[in-house]
């Protein structure tokens, strides 16, 4: 039986739980639907760069014939080093001023902003809030975010080219899903993506690009496309596909690719 590694974050974490849905329990992955036998070493709130980074340290142990990528949203939004992240800043504000009777300590989030923003040089004026911020932010990283990216993926490419393993890289849903109303940053992330030499090359690696460029605007598509929001999401805002989801998602996946070594 052909041996599968699969790296990603939540969205394909067996071990996921969910903070809006506390009795959700996950009874099934999309891996779990892979003919072969699957090494699932996804974790939760992981960006692109630690995804591919844990399918290398794990090729070498490993040794699988197949590698399975599944990005994330290109953002960083959730990294362990969220205390200095303003993604992740944003993302937890947002969350929280929508969930009633949450005690929200403001006075602490603002020291935090004021304190990160001096690190970097950003001058925050008295009525600056989390969304200009972050704008500012998003503004001035997202070339660098994709550059990474695209670094980190090149290098797997030429790994398992190198080492003769089949790599299929699929993203799971749109970028900067984080930030969707901060200022058009997704139009700025795609205009960086279809301008950057480093990314239009990764076309020509020796790797399967499921959905490539991964832009609705562009011709692409994500592994989210294949679901349906009432169907196959979770409820309450949490984002991440249910059961009936992830079945979706490993049937796709199986049609797409028929030639298992079974």
């Amino acid at each position: 039986m052909e041996k599968i590694l699969v790296s990603g974050d939540s969205w394909s974490n067996p071990n996921f739980k969910s903070k809006l849905n506390p009795d959700y329990k996950q009874t099934l992955t999309w891996p779990d639907l892979l003919k072969g036998n699957v090494t699932n070493v996804s974790s939760s709130g992981l960006d692109n760069v630690t995804i591919v980074n844990n399918a290398l340290m794990s090729i070498y142990e490993n040794k699988p014939d197949r590698v399975v990528l599944a990005l994330s949203c290109w953002s960083r939004y959730s990294t362990p080093n969220y205390r200095m992240n303003p993604l992740f800043l944003f993302n937890v504000l947002a969350k929280r001023k929508y969930i009633n009777n949450y005690e929200y300590d403001s006075i602490e989030f603002k020291r935090m902003l004021r304190h990160l923003a001096g690190m970097m040089d950003i001058t925050l004026k008295e009525d600056d809030d989390i969304y200009g911020f972050v704008s500012h932010f998003i503004k001035d990283h997202i070339p660098m975010f994709v550059s990474n990216t695209c670094l980190a993926l090149m290098n797997i490419i030429h790994i398992c080219n190198h080492l003769k393993i089949k790599l299929h890289i699929f993203q799971t849903f749109k970028a900067w899903s984080c930030a969707t109303d901060i200022n058009n940053s997704r139009h700025i992330f795609e205009k960086e993506v279809i301008s950057s030499d480093l990314f239009l090359d990764l076309y020509d690696g020796n790797a399967d690009l499921i959905g490539y460029p991964w832009l609705k605007s562009a011709g692409g598509f994500t592994a989210e496309a294949q679901l349906n929001k009432k169907e196959d999401i979770l409820g309450n805002g949490d984002g991440h596909p249910n059961e009936n989801g992830h079945r979706k998602i490993g049937e796709w996946f199986n049609e797409t690719y028929k030639d298992y070594e079974i």
